[in-house]
């Protein structure tokens, strides 16, 4: 190579680091921090904010601003180098000068030589080994500008990790907690934490590493600058370059030192910005961000409007329909004390039946569409039937003085779900009550009806048998009651998977209605859970596991008069009910001995973490029967085994006499067995294993059935995945024999999964996984299911397979 040519090369930077621990530190510029960026917004972020949804993209925005600017400031830092253009310092000899020895040249003053570089840099701040260059004149304002739009991107990470990893840590960090996270590797082979957890420590120190550099870079840069000193002369004490504060700046960083916060990519970061939106709007019309409506007084006229922020508010809703991205929709409905119950309640229902009406019309046709169809003769009775109870209702109401509490209630919900009836119809705003047997009512008696038709001679179809099962529950105490679990899976049909996540907050009386707010999972139309998953700001977690009545005589007691439905029930005791017992009471009233359930009522208000339990108050169980209702305290039971599983058999022995249940598993053997079945062996096995969120979430969606011994029966083939604590009918093959058709091949499975901690559920919050479960079993897809074409699934996306989420509710709750 000639002269010439050598000296053309050394006008040029060179790019590629040559030390081996610059090449290191370059690598984690190149590869590891981006690696970490992915992992952020596709793991971490996700966790609170689904893939390409607005709230997801607007967090997106900003780092990736932050991140791109980044990176062009480092690429030019690089670029430009030190010296400018020229790489080697030209040979001039000047008075002030000095000679340097190892790269035979005259330095001017503040110039140093670079053991690594090899070459003297002009006003050489130090040496960067993530670029492989080192920091001097004319690229130290590339520097500066890339190390504050660095830790403005770690920021928000940090943050975002800590969450997340507070999160997986639910009791706090406690002493116990601290070796963990310092030395995760070895808690996690030792199995004091899962894997999962070891991920989220690592996410969290790598971010915090990364920040806390960020942040020592920066006030290493401000303190030099601030007294006019390069890193090199502070190392030498030397203060001769003192120019005052502002010059000092300019000198450092050019005298256009306020822009380096703004670079040459800003175009490609707003093309990038665009993009993302462009690409977080759903093809098939599904809303990523909250919709909101609200009734306000216009001129003392009730009028419907689009927002959420007008002077005379009645009530607000606001929903989200994120099904093809979560497997859920969201609601929330808040309405003002200024106003009466009546219009509250009216107005609430009215917002949801505009906001939810598409979706609506979905589950109608899934859920309630050919439900009579060869049926006249048990639609005729139970149209009947129906038509006594509300005529009954009616006259109850309209004979009740206006201050009874149970009926006000009563009459509140009565507005609520004709409110929503009206706006579903298109018609006008006009509170009142309507007691027509409308679908919408039928939605809501849909568990009522389960003992309906057994009392009204309906006849089931096999396919949709649902004697296996219908429910999993879970009350679960941490270790060293550290924390308390609650937790629901719901088991059904696969043609309800259309599921809202609702947030009711009414303006009544809060001394009156402790319940006047809560959260719940349900289904579009519905104005309670169903599942049952309830939390209220009474302080009290409600779940429900779903009991079979096998003797039928029983429903001699049910009558149409004289009794109230379980949804009416079910809604009046979350609102007036103070504690567990009162729950019990309130719920206890006008038994009409349909959806019989084994209820779990746990009150948060009698439990503080790390202390001991108390004698009474904090867990109470209920069983109905037609005619029968029985509960009792059980926190005994919980102080004694830890925890108390739910799944569809009954715990009292005079609710399993009177049921039937006895004599069904004298002839099917321990299915129907409370403390025998598959579920209840599975979860005295298990539910040792629970400690935080994470773990509660895979025992409840726990089936591994063609492996674990507890989900084999006398069947062929030899197990039926109806016996995990998440059923799946569907996956048993067609052509299997089985004990009973509801362990077998049906439209069938769980839906979904639900829990909460001491932490969720003060903000009414809980973890909830939409759609069957898959894992060790595959993900459920319509494509792929025989019954696709018997069983509709309008508005459904094709396979179910999301993660879990805990939705944030945007409503504050105890303002």
């Amino acid at each position: 190579m000639s002269t010439d040519d050598q000296d053309l090369m050394k006008k040029y930077v060179r790019l590629i680091p040559q030390q081996t621990q610059d090449l290191l530190a370059t690598g984690i510029m190149v590869l590891i921090i981006p690696l970490g960026l992915v992992l952020h917004l596709t793991y971490v972020l996700p966790t609170w904010y689904p893939v390409w949804s607005d709230e997801w993209v607007k967090r997106l925005i900003p780092i990736m601003f932050f991140a791109f600017n980044l990176y062009s400031n480092w690429i030019l830092m690089m670029k430009v180098g030190p010296n400018g253009k020229n790489t080697i310092l030209p040979n001039v000899v000047k008075l002030g000068f000095r000679y340097c020895h190892s790269c035979h040249t005259n330095a001017p003053p503040r110039a140093h030589h670079c053991p690594v570089c090899d070459v003297c840099v002009l006003r050489r701040d130090h040496h960067c080994s993530f670029g492989g260059i080192c920091v001097g004149h004319f690229n130290q304002r590339y520097f500066v500008a890339a190390i504050i739009n660095l830790f403005l991107m770690v920021s928000p990470l940090t943050w975002n990790a800590w969450d997340l990893l507070s999160t997986k840590f639910e009791n706090g960090i406690t002493l116990g907690r601290v070796w963990q996270i310092m030395l995760p590797h070895v808690a996690c082979v030792l199995r004091f934490i899962t894997f999962y957890q070891f991920l989220h420590v690592l996410i969290f120190a790598f971010t915090l590493t990364v920040w806390l550099f960020s942040v020592y870079l920066i006030a290493a840069q401000a303190f030099c600058i601030y007294n006019g000193q390069t890193r090199v002369e502070y190392l030498m004490e030397v203060h001769a370059y003192q120019l005052g504060f502002f010059e000092n700046i300019r000198q450092a960083l050019g005298t256009r030192w306020p822009l380096i916060a703004f670079s040459c990519f800003i175009p490609i970061t707003v093309l990038f910005c665009y993009a993302a939106f462009v690409a977080s709007e759903d093809p098939e019309g599904r809303d990523e961000k909250y919709t909101y409506k609200q009734l306000c007084m216009v001129d003392d006229k009730p009028t419907i409007l689009d927002g959420f922020d007008c002077r005379y508010q009645v009530a607000v809703a606001k929903w989200q329909n994120s099904v093809n991205t979560t497997g859920w929709t969201f609601l929330e409905v808040e309405t003002k004390e200024n106003y009466c119950p009546q219009l509250q309640a009216y107005a609430a229902g009215y917002l949801e039946g505009l906001l939810s009406k598409t979706v609506l019309s979905y589950h109608l046709q899934n859920a309630q569409e050919g439900y009579c169809t060869n049926f006249t003769g048990y639609c005729n009775r139970l149209s009947e039937f129906l038509t006594t109870n509300q005529n009954w209702i009616k006259t109850t109401l309209e004979q009740t003085a206006p201050d009874d509490l149970y009926w006000g209630a009563v009459n509140r919900t009565y507005h609520q779900i004709s409110g929503l009836i009206d706006a579903y119809e298109g018609r006008e705003f006009k509170p009142r009550i309507t007691y027509e047997l409308h679908p919408i009512l039928y939605l809501n008696l849909n568990g009522d009806f389960y003992d309906l038709e057994k009392k009204l001679n309906k006849t089931r179809d096999p396919a949709f048998d649902q004697t296996g099962g219908k429910c999993s529950g879970l009350v679960k105490l941490a270790p060293g009651n550290a924390d308390l679990f609650i937790s629901q899976v719901t088991m059904s049909g696969f043609q309800n998977m259309l599921r809202v996540l609702k947030l009711y907050k009414f303006g009544y009386d809060r001394k009156m209605y402790p319940g006047y707010a809560t959260s719940f999972s349900s289904y579009p139309g519905l104005l309670y859970s169903s599942d049952d998953f309830a939390l209220q700001t009474s302080g009290l977690a409600v779940i429900e596991t779903t009991i079979s009545v096998f003797n039928t005589s029983l429903f001699e007691n049910t009558k149409p008069e004289g009794q109230l439905p379980t949804w009416i029930r079910a809604i009046v005791s979350n609102q007036l009910a103070r504690n567990a017992r009162e729950w019990c009471k309130i719920y206890s009233f006008y038994n009409s001995g349909t959806y019989n359930n084994q209820w779990a009522v746990l009150d948060y208000n009698k439990f503080t973490p790390n202390k001991p339990l108390p004698k009474y108050g904090l867990f109470y169980v209920l069983e109905q029967l037609p005619g029968k209702i029985v509960y009792s305290d059980l926190t005994w039971f919980i102080e004694k085994y830890s925890y108390f599983p739910s799944y569809n058999i009954p715990f009292f022995k005079e609710i399993t006499e009177a049921s039937g249940f006895i004599g069904q598993a004298q002839k099917l053997g321990d299915w129907f067995k409370w403390g025998a079945s598959p579920r209840a062996k599975i979860f005295e096995r298990d539910h040792v294993n629970v400690h935080d969120l994470d773990s509660l979430t895979a025992l409840m969606r726990y089936n591994d059935y063609t492996h674990d011994e507890f989900s084999r029966c006398k069947c062929n083939p030899p197990y039926s995945a109806e016996a995990g604590i998440s059923a799946r009918g569907d996956l048993n093959p067609a052509n299997g024999t089985y004990e009973f058709p509801g362990q077998g091949h049906v439209n069938h499975g769980a839906l979904d999964y639900k829990g909460t901690n001491v932490k969720l559920m003060k903000k009414l919050q809980f973890v909830a996984q939409g759609g069957p479960t898959w894992g060790k079993v595959p993900s459920f897809k319509w494509s792929e299911f025989d019954f696709k074409d018997k069983v509709k699934h309008v508005g459904h996306p094709d396979e179910w397979k999301f993660n879990p989420l805990v939705h944030k509710w945007e409503t504050e709750i105890y303002a």
